[in-house]
């Protein structure tokens, strides 16, 4: 059964999803998130490269042809029911841009997406410090060598896969900084602002 409403923390590693999960639960989205799951992701790692093949090339989810909408369905059947009771997913593979948003809209039609802006060299310098912290307990395609220009272009590629699904749903999109604060989220969620302070995770660990 379809759940009221996912809330997919759809950006790039290190931009602060931990923090932005963090801030979801303190909201009363839920009482949990759906943090790493490298298990789950292996399993499903070809079906989901499968399906995002399938939509490359669409600029519009609206014009997806229902017979491509139903097979990326039918690719990842019984994703939706590993993941339980959550509601709130901030990291890989259901959160961060493994899956492409369209993909995720398909699965999950009532989800809503935020994404976090960093400053690029920033997180550029980030994931290199990340992946070398990493390196014994990851697979080597996620370890590998990204010149700095590769992994920019990564990052812009991915914001516009979510530009192209904003342009379809404007209301199920938020592109924001953690420094924005709460005001956006919490006008995005329809939710009044609290009186205590946004939550920052993970501020020292690159």
């Amino acid at each position: 059964m379809q759940k009221e409403r996912f809330y997919i923390v759809h950006s790039m590693w290190k931009t602060g999803t931990t923090s932005m999960a963090k801030a979801l639960i303190q909201l009363g989205i839920s009482d949990k998130e759906h943090g790493w799951q490298q298990e789950l992701g292996h399993k499903y790692r070809g079906r989901i490269l499968a399906a995002n093949r399938m939509l490359n090339g669409y600029n519009s989810i609206l014009n997806i042809h229902p017979n491509v909408v139903n097979a990326v369905r039918v690719a990842l059947s019984g994703l939706p029911e590993e993941l339980d009771d959550y509601s709130i997913f901030s990291d890989y593979p259901i959160g961060h841009t493994f899956i492409h948003p369209f993909v995720k809209k398909i699965l999950f039609p009532n989800s809503k997406f935020i994404w976090i802006d960093r400053d690029i060299d920033a997180w550029v310098k980030s994931v290199k410090k990340w992946k070398e912290l990493k390196k014994e307990i990851l697979k080597p395609e996620t370890t590998k060598f990204e010149s700095d220009s590769k992994l920019q272009e990564k990052y812009s590629l991915k914001k516009q896969e979510l530009k192209k699904l904003a342009k379809d749903f404007p209301n199920d999109v938020l592109f924001m900084e953690l420094s924005d604060g709460w005001r956006p989220l919490c006008e995005f969620l329809g939710v009044d602002i609290p009186d205590f302070i946004f939550p920052f995770e993970n501020e020292n660990k690159g």
